[in-house]
């Protein structure tokens, strides 16, 4: 299935590959079936049952990102907070480019205003986002984070127009869920 495809024509994204359980339950039991010893089946219930109050797509958005970036970044980032040498400060962007739930560098499009997006209108709410998000990254840079929680007490949150310290960990009852499962070893290795 097409998760999101980016194009230099008129249809610039696509979002909706999931619009039904039956298809997303088909495609992950066929992928749990080639990355794990686990019954498929069972492991394709477990793991729905971590994100039981979203959609089709959003559940496909948010697994895959949880997979591959979110659940191993707070392992990297709860090992890195154990140092006595450093302070960790998180920034977690929930943020997401218009109706999807899960973007890859839509925080890097939006920083850098926007650009090499085909037939792409910021919103308000976009520019907003874009405003909180250099906001924060010239305080950091510039050693402003009185407020800002140090990790694992806190992580800083950036939504859609909220910006807010929260204690959990992002995304730490599925990303729990998940270490449980044994599916964590696919993070992205750049």
């Amino acid at each position: 299935a097409v998760v999101s495809t980016q194009s230099t024509g008129d249809d610039s994204f696509k979002v909706n590959a999931y619009t039904n359980m039956t298809l997303l339950r088909q495609d992950l039991i066929q992928f749990f079936s080639v990355i794990s010893d686990s019954d498929p089946e069972v492991l394709e219930e477990q793991v729905t049952a971590l994100y039981s109050s979203a959609s089709p797509q959003e559940l496909w958005d948010l697994l895959t990102t949880d997979l591959r970036s979110t659940c191993p970044m707070d392992e990297v980032a709860r090992s890195m907070s154990t140092s006595v040498h450093h302070t960790l400060h998180r920034l977690y962007i929930s943020n997401s480019q218009h109706d999807s739930t899960a973007f890859h560098a839509w925080d890097t499009y939006a920083l850098f205003g926007f650009t090499g997006w085909p037939n792409l209108s910021p919103t308000s709410q976009d520019q907003e986002f874009r405003n909180s998000l250099i906001t924060i990254l010239r305080d950091f840079a510039n050693n402003r984070t009185e407020g800002w929680g140090v990790y694992p007490n806190t992580t800083l949150f950036l939504g859609n127009g909220e910006v807010e310290m929260r204690n959990p960990t992002p995304q730490e009852t599925q990303c729990n869920g998940l270490k449980e499962l044994e599916l964590l070893q696919y993070g992205w290795q750049n």
